[in-house]
């Protein structure tokens, strides 16, 4: 009974219900009512592929949340300084200036420690939500990455 009013209070809810939906897939369209895209995407599943419905209702969900967690995790390292970056430069093929603090070192030999970080990559990785604190410019720092000189030696 909640679910059905809930369908009907929303105008795009109740209107894939008076096209066809199922009171379910209704009720999952209304989760969505404020994503146009989401919405066709799961009108056009329920009608053309209804065995994917629910499974990409979840995988929406999904996007939702990492999205919101990423947006919270950026803002909270913004707040604190951190450069956010658009790459992870953890990544094998990352050509980019910065360097994840777990590869560098002080010209003296001394680790650095996530306190010397000036710039985190966020992202979401198999266990949730991933950082990946980094010195955005390691080598006008001064720094050496691992089996390497000190830059600028």
């Amino acid at each position: 009974m909640e679910t059905a009013l809930k369908v009907k209070a929303n105008a795009t809810a109740a209107q894939a219900l008076d096209q066809g939906l199922t009171l379910e897939q209704s009720a999952v369209i209304e989760e969505f009512a404020d994503d146009a895209d989401a919405v066709a995407l799961l009108e056009r599943l329920a009608t053309e592929n209804p065995g994917n419905f629910a499974h990409r209702a979840q995988r929406l969900r999904d996007e939702r949340r990492n999205n919101a967690l990423i947006a919270e995790a950026c803002a909270e390292a913004a707040a604190k300084g951190l450069t956010v970056l658009e790459e992870d430069p953890g990544y094998y093929d990352y050509k980019g200036p910065a360097a994840m603090i777990s590869t560098l070192s002080t010209a003296e030999g001394e680790r650095l420690t996530e306190a010397d970080a000036d710039a985190v990559y966020i992202g979401i990785g198999y266990s949730g939500l991933v950082r990946r604190f980094a010195v955005a410019d390691w080598k006008g720092r001064g720094l050496r990455k691992d089996g390497k000189a000190p830059a600028g030696a």
